[in-house]
């Protein structure tokens, strides 16, 4: 059982800091699960950082979409090659931070 903040997470805001992301779907609400530093002076940065915090904010439906993909290959309902069924449970296990 995955134990990190249920989604959905949003980008809340931009500081001088970086990107705040908050659990919860509405604003004002839910808490702060990661900040992604970032600085608004440099150009490349800013969009690197804006980047990597919308990674950061779709992961709960990243992990919620493996674990679909992960039920449809283990009751044999979506057939795939072995190597990506492979990826799919080591991906799992990386996240859930299982050896």
């Amino acid at each position: 059982m995955l134990k990190h903040t249920p989604g959905p997470w949003r980008i809340a805001a931009f500081s001088g800091s970086g990107f705040h992301i908050f659990s919860g779907g509405e604003p004002n609400t839910g808490r702060q699960v990661a900040l992604v530093e970032s600085t608004y002076s440099i150009e490349h940065a800013y969009h690197e950082g804006d980047a990597n915090s919308r990674l950061v904010a779709a992961a709960p439906e990243m992990i919620e979409l493996l674990k679909m993909f992960k039920a449809g290959i283990d009751c044999g309902e979506l057939p795939v090659h072995e190597s990506l069924a492979d990826w799919t449970n080591r991906l799992i296990t990386k996240i859930k931070g299982e050896k």
